[in-house]
């Protein structure tokens, strides 16, 4: 019985590690190549340096599009990614991305980043070609979207 129970074991121990491996792969998400939701529960306005409470959500489509997702989901903004400044293989880690994001002829920065104090979304909008008025937002959570 000892030669079964441990064999069962060791059955279980690899089992165990074989998951932990195919499951890795999900934890570390590429933001280039990932469709994910950025949701936010504050924004400071860099201008001024005051903080408010703020949901709302953020979905970045790979590297194609970012929709800006307001008022409990009743307003929702598209843009285009027209550049892409850096790289970024697992957000999980340290890291960021900066989007050049286009919408009706209007021009917006958008970086994405993690630090040691956080995940934060800085939004820099055009006007008259600087960018001039920045949000930041700091995330709370970030999902794959299915």
């Amino acid at each position: 019985m000892k030669t079964t129970m441990h064999s069962l074991t060791e059955k279980s121990v690899l089992l165990s590690v074989l998951l932990l491996f195919l499951a890795l792969p999900c934890l570390s998400q590429n933001i280039l190549t990932s469709n994910l939701i950025w949701e936010t529960d504050q924004v400071t306005d860099l201008q001024n340096q005051i903080t408010t409470a703020y949901k709302a959500k953020f979905k970045t489509s790979a590297s194609r599009s970012v929709e800006w997702i307001q008022r409990k989901d009743q307003m929702n903004t598209r843009y285009e990614i027209t550049a892409t400044e850096g790289s970024w293989n697992d957000i999980s880690k340290p890291g960021s991305i900066t989007y050049l994001l286009s919408r009706n002829d209007k021009v917006v920065k958008m970086t994405i980043e993690k630090n040691a104090t956080g995940t934060f979304i800085t939004l820099a909008f055009s006007v008259q070609g600087e960018f001039t008025s920045q949000q930041k937002f700091h995330v709370q959570s970030v999902q794959p979207e299915n």
